[in-house]
């Protein structure tokens, strides 16, 4: 069955072509995130201060089938040379997709509840961002978890980014110094 796309205009044609790329796009960082993710669950010892998991990048692969689909929809609209694929499919699996999401998500962080401390690594909230769909950082060290690292975890993890990309590998000393000289230079800008 062809699509009856006559009576939309070239501005809605154009528009919905638009959006099927935006979907594509999505789905392509999806794929890629959750690679990443993948590959740093597979050799975390790689990362000599911390790694930087984004639990969410792995459940949301559950999405790329009903974004694919939605953007097909889309470009049917588009292009009437495409068979229209009726919304009512998409419906249906995009109900399931959400919910293999949701229990993804809930296996991935039980999973790395035990996976990664058996890798040498510890949590680290007050270095993890707060944002629903930001990363969890482990760390391999308890003392890089300071107190007041959630004041300056931009800045920490910047320094530990640098680090890596070096190949230093400074003692845990200096990085406990680098952490709290790194509080003091924030407390003495704003207090």
């Amino acid at each position: 069955m062809i699509a009856d796309n006559s009576k939309l205009s070239f501005f809605q044609k154009g528009l919905a072509l638009v959006y099927s790329v935006v979907l594509l796009l999505a789905c392509f960082l999806i794929v890629n995130e959750a690679w990443i993710t993948f590959k740093t669950l597979w050799q975390p010892a790689a990362q000599a201060f911390y790694i930087d998991v984004m639990p969410f990048a792995l459940a949301a692969l559950w999405l790329v089938p009903v974004l694919l689909m939605l953007s097909y929809i889309l470009l049917g609209r588009g292009l009437p040379v495409l068979p229209q694929l009726n919304l009512d499919k998409l419906l249906k699996a995009a109900l399931p997709c959400l919910l293999l999401v949701l229990a993804s998500r809930f296996a991935v962080g039980v999973f790395l509840g035990e996976y990664l401390p058996a890798k040498g690594f510890i949590y680290c909230d007050k270095l993890s961002r707060t944002a629903a769909f930001s990363g969890q950082i482990w760390i391999n060290q308890q003392a890089y978890c300071h107190d007041e690292s959630y004041l300056v975890n931009r800045e920490i993890l910047d320094w530990f980014d640098e680090q890596l990309a070096t190949g230093a590998k400074p003692s845990r000393d200096e990085v406990t110094a680098q952490i709290e000289l790194l509080i003091t230079q924030y407390k003495q800008r704003y207090q």
